[in-house]
Parts: structure tokens; sequence; C-alpha cells
């Protein structure tokens, strides 16, 4: 916005150097002389100024037209989605996957949900899943699984209230164990390994004001 407000306070004043050089020179410069007529331009100075504006004005619209076309450029959305997921997750890699079976399995290991985000028609949805590939069809919640945890199994227990996301699984098979050792969980490190996999869950309504309970801590998880 600032750009925009600067660039056309640049091309008002480029084109009134255009039109009426003189008349600007008069209101902004002819003060600073104690004898105005003594010191004003000559015409070839003025011929001069038009050119100047003449070149502003052009220089200014490219500029403009470059940054407009970066903001609708494929880089630009790219830049977004990972400032976004960085911003959310904690890291710009992600990983979008199909969701693990919905079998609950004692005999594995639960996996520490890192954070969660709500899917619908806000930008911010949007940014952190461009280019990650296809959302499946009625998916309106993600979960995010620390990069150095494989989630093999997934329940989702809602109520009227909350919804329960529980992940049994174990360490990541390229992720040294030490990392994802249950004595040295992922709260112990300042962020998560990369790439974040992130799981679509299809809730029976929206999750709206309800919160999302990470099943093997029985906190509530962070996200909206």
């Amino acid at each position: 916005m600032g750009l925009i407000i600067g660039g056309t306070v640049l091309v008002a004043l480029a084109l009134w150097a255009v039109i009426a050089p003189r008349q600007q020179w008069w209101l902004l410069t002819a003060w600073r002389y104690r004898d105005p007529d003594a010191n004003e331009p000559s015409d070839l100075a003025y011929h001069l100024t038009r050119a100047a504006g003449v070149g502003t004005i052009v220089v200014v619209l490219v500029l403009g037209w470059q940054l407009i076309d970066f903001e609708r450029s494929p880089e630009k959305a790219a830049a977004d989605a990972r400032a976004a997921r960085a911003e959310r997750f904690g890291v710009s890699s992600a990983r979008l996957t199909s969701a693990p079976p919905a079998v609950a399995n004692s005999s594995l290991g639960r996996v520490p949900l890192l954070r969660y985000a709500t899917v619908g028609d806000s930008s911010d949805s949007a940014d952190l899943l461009a280019g990650l590939g296809t959302v499946p069809p009625g998916t309106n919640l993600i979960v995010a699984v620390d990069g150095a945890h494989e989630a093999r199994t997934m329940t989702v227990a809602e109520t009227a209230s909350s919804v329960t996301v529980t992940l049994h699984g174990g360490c990541s098979p390229t992720a040294p164990r030490i990392i994802c050792d249950p004595a040295d969980p992922v709260t112990a490190r300042s962020r998560p390994l990369p790439p974040v996999r992130l799981f679509p869950v299809t809730l029976a309504r929206p999750l709206g004001s309800r919160s999302v309970v990470d099943g093997s801590t029985g906190t509530e998880a962070i996200g909206r």
C-alpha cells in the first residue's frame, strides 16, 4: 500500500512538471530565493524538467507493472506459501500425505500433534497448502506432525465441544532416533524436523469454535 501511495504521488508531481514546470517552480522552489525573478530557470531548464518528468512517469509505470506482475507470479505464491507454513508450523518445508488408517493400535507409540489448521475459503489456508498437491474433497482440518515422527494410524473422535485426534506410530526411518526419543519430545527442540507431515481430516461438520485435543497428551492442540 505504501508503494502504491508513493508511486501515485511521484507520478502526480512528475505530471505536474510536464504540464506546468514554471508553475511548479514558483510554488515549490521560488520561496528559497530573496529575488525569485533573478533566479528563475531558463526555458531550456524548464524543457529539461519536462523531459525528467516524462522519464520519471515511464520508470514508475514500468516498475509498477513489474511489481503487479510479480504479485501474480507463481514465485510470489510459492514464497507466500513458504512464509505461511514457517509461521504456522515452524518450518517452511511440508508434505501433504494421505491420512493414516483409522485404526486404534495400542502396540504403537503415540505420536504428538504438532499443530493444526482449518481448511476453508480463507487465503490463510490456501497459502498453507499451496504447491503441496490436491487436498481431498471434504477436508476441513489439517493436522501436522513433526518430520521426526511417522504416524501410522489416526483416530478422530468428535463431540459437540471438541475434536480429539490421536496418532500412533514411531520414529521416522529418516530421522536419528535420539531426535524423536520420548525423553526428548518435540517441545524440547526449537523447531520441528522438516518436512512437516500434513494429514487431511474430514470432520462430520466444520470445526467452528470447537477445540482440537491431542490424543497423545490429552491437552488442547495449537492452531486454528
